[in-house]
C-alpha cells in the first residue's frame, strides 16, 4: 500500500514538473517553487543523513524510501530556472552561465541516481560514498549558483 502511494505521488510530481514552465505567470512564483522544492530535497536528505552519520539507527527500508523520494524530488526545482525567473536565492550566474549550471545540475542528478541505486544494498560503506557524492554536488552548485544568506 505504501509503495502504491509513493508511486502515485511520484507520478503526480513528475507530471507537475513537466508543465512547470507554463505555470509561472510571475517570476516570484518560479522563485518560490524553486525554494520550496529545494527545502523538500534538503529535509529528505537530512533524514538520510541522520542514519548515515549514526545519529539514529539505520533502517534499510526507510532509507530506500528516502533515496527514491530524493530521486523524484531532485529534478523538480530545476524546471523553474529559466530566463525571466531571475532572482530569489539564484545568483545571476544561473542565467548567464546556463551551460555550467546545467552541468552542475546533471552532476547532482547522477549522484542522486547513484545513491538510490546503492540504497537497496544496505552496504553502509557504499551508501556513505554515494551520500557524500550527493552532498558534494549540492554544495558545489550552491557555492557557485546560490546567493549567500
Amino acid at each position: 500500500m505504501k509503495t502504491s502511494v509513493v508511486v502515485v505521488v511520484a507520478s503526480c510530481l513528475t507530471l507537475l514538473s513537466l508543465t512547470a514552465n507554463a505555470q509561472f505567470l510571475k517570476s516570484k512564483e518560479a522563485q518560490d517553487y524553486r525554494h520550496h522544492g529545494m527545502e523538500f530535497i534538503g529535509d529528505n536528505f537530512k533524514r538520510m543523513g541522520h542514519m548515515v552519520k549514526g545519529e539514529q539507527p539505520y533502517d534499510k527500508e526507510a532509507f530506500i524510501k528516502y533515496a527514491n523520494l530524493l530521486k523524484t524530488l531532485a529534478p523538480l526545482p530545476f524546471e523553474a530556472f529559466y530566463k525571466g525567473t531571475e532572482g530569489g536565492d539564484a545568483k545571476d550566474e544561473v542565467f548567464s552561465d546556463p551551460e555550467g549550471f546545467n552541468k552542475a545540475k546533471d552532476k547532482m542528478l547522477v549522484a542522486v541516481d547513484r545513491l538510490a541505486a546503492e540504497a537497496p544494498s544496505g552496504d553502509m560503506k557504499k551508501i556513505k560514498v554515494a551520500f557524500g557524492g550527493v552532498g558534494q554536488s549540492c554544495k558545489a552548485c550552491h557555492d557557485n549558483y546560490r546567493k549567500d544568506d
